[in-house]
């Protein structure tokens, strides 16, 4: 398997609450911008 190597990164910030540390991590990705996206490629 090759891995490619990045050729650009990006850098988000985002700040959130809520009753489960997944769901304040889950609003802090969306405060972001970033919460509709993949963050890492899988593939099976």
């Amino acid at each position: 398997m090759i891995i490619k190597t990045p050729t650009s990164y990006s850098f988000a910030s985002g700040a959130s609450e809520g009753f489960t540390p997944l769901n304040a991590f889950d609003g802090a990705l969306l405060d972001a911008g970033v919460g509709n996206t993949n963050l890492v490629k899988m593939s099976s």
